[in-house]
């Protein structure tokens, strides 16, 4: 029969003696907790995941099975915080911060972050105290930009479709920042054309053009900014380097009539989520995209009530088209949470799009 015993003299905790049970990868509980209000009236706590035990000293001796039982385990794990017992002692705030990437100090570059989700998020990311890099086409409004969100953010004209413009941009930013730590890719275009219309078959430099802003041009970027993320220092125990956010879209999978250039390019977006973050799981820089459904941008601004109506009744909750802070929302989270990493989050209300 296994049995506990103590590890020694003169070790208490919450005035119980320490003790382990006389067994292989058996963990000793032994931090500051604070004083549990019930400790004393049970036998252990144990938090299998680790196989952690605490034991009151008059358990020292006892048979494990006179130890433990169930309905008191589930009442201590709440009085606990079974999380707190996860090795030895729950993180403070500040360290959690410290082991993630923390966006204060902390470089993003931004495109199409002149407006819509891209101003949002360089909204987001301002308020946080970090910095961030605007590239958009318009050079006008991506100054504008700037100007309003401050002296921590910097613009540069852009062009994702072309490379060399991709390259001036990163280098720009790189050099005028000291460092690139995140990059959101919401520079798009949206197009409708059937496959074969009135005058035939599309025209394919129409198809290619949606594509090479969308999908090409998103992959641009994220790799110059991946190849600087690299030489960061790494941050905290899971050593981090950085962060990718690429923007697809719901016609990604729900693609209407009339999308067929731009479902592709946003589903080549989602499809290259995961061998990218495969690709840079070797360098510490994480990759997740965001799959929007019907947003208030300034692409849907001009749309007229016979186009907006319909998308907003295919929505199921909450029964309207998406707010570009509820996007930024979502990109702090995939900042700041360590282990998302390599999916595609549909961020649409439930919405499922018809054919049209």
């Amino acid at each position: 029969m296994v049995r506990i015993k103590p590890l020694g003299e003169g070790r208490k905790f919450c005035g119980h003696t320490t003790a382990r049970m006389v067994y292989p990868r058996i963990a000793v509980i032994n931090a500051g907790l604070g004083e549990p209000s019930d400790l004393s009236r049970y036998a252990v706590a144990c938090a299998e995941h680790t196989q952690m035990f605490l034991v009151p000293a008059n358990a020292v001796g006892a048979p494990v099975q006179q130890c433990l039982s169930l309905p008191r385990l589930e009442k201590i794990r709440k009085e606990l915080r079974f999380w707190q017992i996860l090795y030895n002692r729950a993180p403070s705030s500040r360290e959690n911060r410290n082991a993630t990437l923390n966006i204060e100090n902390k470089v993003v570059v931004i495109t199409g972050g002149a407006s819509g989700l891209g101003l949002a998020t360089a909204q987001m990311v301002i308020e946080r105290g970090g910095k961030v890099a605007i590239f958009d086409l318009n050079e006008d409004l991506a100054r504008q930009a700037a100007e309003n969100l401050g002296s921590n953010a910097r613009a540069y004209t852009v062009n994702v479709t072309d490379d060399a413009s991709v390259q001036a941009g990163v280098d720009g930013a790189a050099d005028d920042f000291g460092a690139i730590h995140g990059n959101v890719n919401c520079a798009g275009i949206g197009a409708a054309a059937r496959t074969v219309g009135r005058e035939g078959a599309l025209d394919i430099a129409k198809f290619n053009f949606v594509i090479q802003v969308n999908l090409i041009g998103t992959f641009s970027t994220l790799s110059k900014c991946a190849a600087v993320m690299a030489k960061n220092e790494p941050i905290g125990d899971d050593q981090e380097r950085g962060v990718i956010i690429n923007t697809a879209s719901v016609a990604a999978f729900d693609g209407q009539i009339g999308q067929a250039a731009y479902s592709a390019s946003k589903a080549g977006v989602a499809g290259m989520t995961l061998p990218i973050a495969r690709d840079l799981a070797r360098n510490g820089i994480r990759i997740c995209t965001i799959a929007p459904g019907i947003f208030e941008t300034p692409m849907m601004a001009g749309a007229p009530d016979r186009v907006r109506d319909p998308l907003i009744e295919m929505v199921q909750f909450p029964h309207r088209l998406g707010n570009a802070v509820e996007f930024a929302l979502l990109s702090q989270q995939i900042m700041e949470n360590p282990y998302l990493n390599g999916e595609t989050i549909r961020l649409d209300g439930g919405i499922r799009m018809q054919p049209k």
